[in-house]
């Protein structure tokens, strides 16, 4: 019996992958387990294995090609097996192949006459939107041959791949989870000078690093934070995984820190510049290393951003926006000081958390940042 090379879906949101290079050529043996071509997800590149041991009897999807989830990418069949042409036949999930658009992304579509299956949707499941029709009518230059004059155009970047996938999910975010945002200011006196004296040690820890530990201690007494919405389901996790966002050229990933809260100041420091370095080098990062995350910290302190609100990351329910140290003028027993302060921004899915838990949660953390002999 032949066996289908299938494109792997690795997580949940996963909707498409883009095939990036065979490794093996057609009529070439294969071993199971063997990897015989490289794809690209939506957060990272990884290797297809093949199912079985065989030979490569025919390719599906050429190299460049990106395809639905699921989408056969290739036929393996014994030495000498007959495979009918039936079984050459390329496919994808029914439900992935149907065009879903809203009701106004139809009427606009018709008003310009755009075939929807050319758009890539950005909505729930992959639903087109009016937006995305917009975007399409701009991208293809549709609004020019109508007439209308626009802006000389420098470049375009194709919403595909990391840059589709971040536009995808944060669009999803933004529309489907009814967020809140509450902000806490941290006094870092206590932790600039723990860190000069750490430093003189020969133990030097980012402030990312300090942060991601006060969430993880946090996070253990407030699991409510430790969530995500499943269908009509809160559900709450037992490890504790931070997320924290790091900035690559071509977009932005989110490398996980597993059982931050069973580790060290020292080990999360090493780890999230591990990652960060892996994430920005031509190896780039594993499938392992972007999954499984459960809450997620976003740092734009470095680039001198003093607030900001962070979107979710689904299916998590919350994430913490972290800005740059300042010079404040805060008043402390009636008198006017200047101290280093930070703001934590806390963004939170109202589904599965209310604002006294998250209150109580962002306390904490700040709490422990003032305090940071506790996290050492």
């Amino acid at each position: 019996m032949p066996w289908k090379v299938v494109m792997p879906r690795l997580d949940p949101g996963m909707k498409t992958g883009k095939l990036v290079r065979w490794l093996k050529r057609e009529g070439e043996p294969v071993k199971r387990g063997e990897e015989i071509a490289t794809a690209e997800g939506e957060k990272t590149t990884f290797p297809i294995e093949s199912p079985a041991d065989g030979v490569l009897v025919k390719i599906l999807v050429q190299e460049g090609e990106e395809v639905p989830v699921l989408t056969a990418l290739a036929i393996i069949a014994a030495p000498g097996e007959q495979v009918s042409e039936e079984e050459f036949r390329r496919e994808a999930p029914r439900e992935v192949l149907e065009v879903r658009a809203s009701p106004a992304a139809r009427r606009l579509a018709r008003e310009y006459g755009i075939d929807l299956r050319e758009v890539q949707g950005t909505g729930p499941g992959g639903r087109i939107t009016r937006e995305d029709i917009l975007r399409y009518v701009e991208s293809t230059g549709l609004r020019a041959e109508l007439g209308e004059e626009g802006p000389r155009v420098l470049k375009e970047i194709e919403l595909t791949g990391k840059r589709g996938t971040i536009a995808r999910r944060l669009t999803e975010s933004h529309r489907e989870i009814p967020s809140v945002t509450i902000v806490m200011r941290a006094d870092m006196s206590r932790v600039l000078e723990l860190r000069r004296r750490e430093a003189a040690g020969g133990r030097k820890f980012s402030i990312t690093a300090l942060v991601v530990k006060a969430v993880a201690k946090a996070l253990e007494e407030n699991r409510e934070l430790n969530s995500s919405v499943v269908g009509d389901k809160i559900v709450v996790y037992d490890d504790i995984n931070v997320g924290v966002a790091v900035s690559i050229p071509d977009g932005l990933v989110v490398p996980v820190v597993r059982d931050a809260n069973k580790k060290d100041l020292m080990q999360i420091t090493r780890e999230i510049e591990e990652l960060a370095s892996r994430a920005r080098s031509e190896e780039g990062l594993s499938p392992r290393d972007v999954s499984g995350g459960t809450f997620t910290v976003s740092n734009l302190g470095s680039e001198g951003v003093e607030i900001f609100t962070p979107i979710i990351n689904p299916p998590q329910s919350a994430i913490l926006g972290v800005g740059a140290i300042t010079q404040t003028p805060v008043v402390t027993g009636g008198e006017i000081e200047v101290r280093p302060q930070m703001a934590l921004c806390l963004v939170f899915d109202h589904r599965a958390v209310d604002g006294v838990p998250a209150a109580r949660f962002l306390r904490r953390v700040v709490e422990l940042l003032e305090n940071p002999e506790e996290l050492v």
